[in-house]
């Protein structure tokens, strides 16, 4: 019964060395806060003065048998709550795994300087977008303790904005009550506590004191069959349980089957729901703003700025009738035709090139001209006139002994083409640049990182340097390199703080930017601030050096280390959201710190290279790629799995934006078995996704959709191509455009 199991729980209180393979814990140190509290059978109390009855245990199918015990160690005290499952259904499990959600989601609030109501709103909204469903049977989310089993003033919940602060001990506990089964219509709670410290000397800013596991796997329990009790039985003990096995196994096959079968029913409705919000989101979007139709609008230029000379009196005296003459000054060639010299800009030429044949060397030159189509259309492509008679090609040959005027003339083009090139991309670069606040400086100092590195590279050597934290943004200076780089907080788009573990050889700070800024000559629109903790390299000509009393040594540093700058750049970080929000006029330009979700990570290829790629709870990032890649989720609006067929170990994923004027966005070569979990990722966000089984042309798809993007809102949105049910989907899968 009830009774008896929780009478042998609190017999172990008594007598401590049975349990306790430490043999430090003294029976007078320990004692319990309440009677251990087991619920089955219907029944369940999942509040804290909840009381025991003397009912049977529940073992049946689909039974729910909830456990709660609560411990004093000298006098302080803890917490814990775990639900057992046997022979659950399917819908307890999926309910189990957003509770597992909702405490994954939580705990990474409890830290220093958090505010106690966002974890009570972290709960809400990862239910909203899990199973809105869940929202009245939620009982959440605990309790500050200590001497007291329950603080009456740090209740965690939506009307609580005090702030965590180290050394607080909380309760954390979530659950669902007042369940009941579809299929059997049995009643049944659910609830998981725990007991966590807060502490700034941990870099997730808790410790966890209740090490219990609450997997599913852990928590829940199948039988193997009924037993046949006929003494007459004919088949042995042996060919019973083989019989049994058999059968259990066809049963779990025909389980997993149905269950999948239904998953995927459930989760067709909810996209194609989605397809249609969105679809009736653009409609209301293109009603109030009008159909862009400047997709491929193309920059007008007045090409008669472009003037080398006023007359041919300002031709350099240098300039020979009857040879080349590259003119570095006024970004010009002089041309020799008919024994004169005809002047073209450097930006006219498309192409030069050099090739001997038999002894002769020959240049060849060849001009931009109208209609002509160019991977880049700069001012000065766009400069040619289109109503001008125009030279497509000049070629110059020059006998053996007489190459040196071609040659200096090939070697000064390809120089003069280059400086252009440069010039104008850092001309257009500044012109795109909008100016910063300038930085409020924080008198004393504010928070300091020393000894830094930082992406991009601000001169030709690697810069170290420090980061300073002021009343309205941040400031890296390097006094050896002369260099000083201001952030202000308005133009932080998004801060991630990834620190130092076995995926990673560096504790990063990535700062993502509003609006673009100068880093040396080139602008930017991200700036990272690591520090590389563990050596990247090692001598392979030693063996291994965990054979050696030096390698163990080496070791140690290293996690030492590790360690050392997590907690620096942890504690920095949370300086920065002190201050930022303590200076802001406005309270919602606090700046918060994403911190990526390593559980869920895949391996991937979004730019030359494969990465692991992290989920956060607003982005998908690769801060290891080169650039960094970072996605931010809520400027998606479709992402489709392409190349999911029998047979394939990789498939791709690509990302389109709300923002159709943008180009899609791939990673390819993900692992095949993460495809489930990337497509329940994307349930829980809410975005729209599909699965294809071959590649899609998006170059050509986008181009449909810009050029009639009220056609395309009208005909259906996403869902007039990638809808499983479309009866035209076969010949869309080879080219959906």
């Amino acid at each position: 019964s009830h009774q008896k199991l929780s009478d042998d729980a609190a017999e172990c209180f008594n007598d401590p060395i049975k349990w306790d393979k430490s043999g430090n814990l003294a029976p007078d140190d320990i004692e319990i806060c309440y009677d251990p509290l087991i619920m089955s059978g219907g029944r369940y109390d999942l509040k804290a003065s909840a009381t025991l009855d003397d009912k049977k245990l529940d073992t049946g199918k689909e039974a729910v048998i909830l456990c709660r015990m609560g411990a004093r160690y000298r006098s302080f005290c803890s917490n814990l709550a775990r639900t057992y499952f046997i022979e659950p259904s399917v819908e307890m499990e999926k309910n189990y795994g957003v509770l597992t959600q909702v405490f994954l989601a939580c705990k990474k609030i409890i830290q220093p300087q958090s505010k106690i109501s966002k974890i009570y709103e972290t709960a809400l909204g990862t239910i909203k977008r899990a199973n809105r469903s869940l929202l009245p049977h939620f009982v959440g989310c605990g309790f500050g303790m200590g001497l007291e089993f329950r603080e009456k003033n740090l209740v965690l919940n939506q009307k609580n904005h005090q702030q965590l602060k180290s050394g607080m001990v909380l309760n954390f506990s979530i659950g669902f009550k007042d369940l009941k089964d579809r299929k059997s219509g049995k009643p049944y709670a659910m609830q998981i506590a725990d007991t966590y410290l807060v502490t700034s000397e941990e870099a997730d800013g808790h410790k966890l004191l209740t090490v219990v596991r609450r997997g599913w796997e852990n928590v829940a329990f199948r039988g193997n069959g009924d037993e046949d009790e006929d003494e007459d039985e004919e088949l042995d003990t042996k060919q019973q349980a083989a019989t049994l096995s058999h059968y259990e196994r066809r049963r779990q096959n025909r389980e997993k089957e149905e269950r999948a079968t239904r998953e995927a029913a459930v989760r067709e409705k909810e996209m194609r729901q989605l397809a249609k919000r969105k679809q009736e989101e653009l409609l209301r979007r293109l009603a109030k703003d009008g159909v862009q139709d400047n997709f491929n609008e193309e920059k007008k230029f007045d090409y008669s700025k472009i003037n080398s000379y006023k007359s041919v009196s300002d031709f350099p005296s240098q300039a020979r009738p009857n040879q080349l003459y590259v003119d570095i000054r006024k970004e010009t060639i002089l041309v020799p035709i008919f024994k004169q010299l005809v002047p073209f800009h450097i930006s006219t030429i498309r192409t030069v090139s050099k090739q001997e044949e038999g002894g002769n060397l020959i240049l060849r030159l060849n001009f931009a001209t109208p209609n002509m189509k160019f991977k880049s259309r700069n001012d000065y492509i766009h400069a040619v006139p289109q109503n001008k008679h125009f030279i497509q090609e000049l070629t110059f040959k020059a006998p053996a002994g007489h190459h040196d005027n071609l040659e200096r003339s090939y070697f000064g083009i390809q120089e003069l083409r280059k400086r252009v090139k440069n010039r104008i991309k850092e001309k257009e670069d500044k012109r795109s640049i909008v100016v910063q606040k300038e930085l409020r400086v924080l008198r004393g100092g504010g928070a300091k990182l020393r000894d830094l590195s930082v992406r991009p590279p601000l001169t030709r050597r690697k810069s170290t340097g420090v980061l300073e934290a002021h009343q309205n943004g941040l400031r890296f200076s390097s006094h050896r390199d002369g260099i000083k780089i201001d952030i202000i907080y308005e133009n932080i788009k998004h801060a991630v703080f990834q620190k130092a573990d076995n995926m990673s050889t560096e504790v990063r700070m990535h700062f993502e930017l509003v609006n673009p800024i100068m880093a040396g000559k080139k602008k930017t629109n991200f700036f990272q601030f690591y520090v590389e903790v563990v050596q990247s390299s090692q001598d392979l000509g030693h063996g291994s050096r965990w054979h050696d009393r030096d390698g163990v040594l080496e070791e140690q540093e290293e996690k030492r280390r590790k360690r050392r700058y997590n907690k620096l750049f942890f504690d920095f970080k949370n300086r920065v959201s002190q201050i930022s929000e303590k200076f802001s006029k406005d309270r919602d330009m606090k700046i918060e710190y994403e911190e990526p979700f390593k559980q869920i990570a895949f391996k991937g290829v979004p730019g030359k290279e494969q990465v692991s790629i992290i989920p956060t709870q607003n982005l998908l990032i690769a801060l290891d790629d080169k650039p960094p890649f970072v996605l931010t989720i809520d400027e998606v609006d479709l992402a489709v799995m392409e190349r999911c067929r029998f047979g394939l170990r990789e498939f791709d994923i690509t990302f389109v934006f709300k923002d159709f004027s943008k180009a899609p966005l791939s990673i390819s070569a993900i692992p095949k078995k993460k495809l489930d979990s990337i497509k329940n990722w994307l349930r829980t966000l809410n975005i729209l996704h599909y699965e294809r089984r071959d590649a899609v042309n998006w170059k050509k798809l986008m181009n449909t959709i810009r050029e009639d993007l009220k056609l395309f809102a009208e005909n259906g949105g996403w869902l007039g191509y990638f809808d499983p049910q479309n009866d035209d989907d076969e010949s869309d899968e080879e080219d959906p455009a």
